[in-house]
């Protein structure tokens, strides 16, 4: 008789180690996975807030009524240049729009061409432009922090008041100050 003889058993399932890897590695795909969606979904917000902005600030495809409706014409860009600190702002009504600049404030007060109203009174927006080498507090539309291009800040701010000029004057000041200088001013540009 063998009395060293041991029984081999036959043993079947999962060890608490292979369980354990077996939990490891789905976890670990589980946190790749969502790491994944959510950079994708961050990406996909971040594309469609800048395609929103790019829709705004970009020309529009506009339709003449005189026009084959197949025919398309693009609105063309226009820019106001501050020439004193080399940048430009975009908007739609930029060719309508002028500013004095004023050295001792380092600043630009927006303004209509006299060409669009005689009125003194209506040709002020009541808006500056105004830069400093620091972040200093905000304008009316910049928020608490100036707009950081190159080594100035640029702020947007004033006392848009309404004048007592044509209907036509007035819609087209309450454009300029209300929807067109906020969006260009996001995009203020260096020449």
């Amino acid at each position: 008789m063998d009395l060293h003889h041991t029984a081999v058993k036959e043993e079947t399932g999962f060890s608490a180690v292979e369980m354990l890897l077996c939990l490891i590695a789905v976890t670990l795909i589980t946190f790749v996975g969502y790491y994944v969606y959510h950079t994708q979904q961050a990406a996909n917000a971040t594309y469609n807030a800048a395609t929103a902005t790019s829709q705004i600030s970009t020309p529009k495809t506009i339709r003449k009524k005189h026009l084959t409706p197949a025919v398309n014409q693009v609105a063309p860009k226009n820019f106001l240049v501050i020439k004193e600190w080399g940048v430009k702002l975009e908007f739609v009504d930029a060719d309508k729009v002028t500013y004095a600049f004023d050295k001792a404030k380092d600043g630009a007060d927006l303004m209509i061409l006299g060409s669009i109203t005689s009125s003194t009174q209506c040709q002020g927006l009541g808006v500056s432009l105004t830069r400093s080498s620091s972040s200093i507090g905000g304008g009316v539309y910049s928020g608490e922090q100036g707009l950081r291009v190159g080594s100035y800040y640029y702020y947007l701010g004033g006392s848009p008041a309404s004048c007592n000029g044509s209907a036509s004057v007035e819609q087209l000041r309450r454009n300029i100050v209300g929807n067109e200088l906020p969006l260009a001013f996001k995009n203020l540009s260096v020449l």
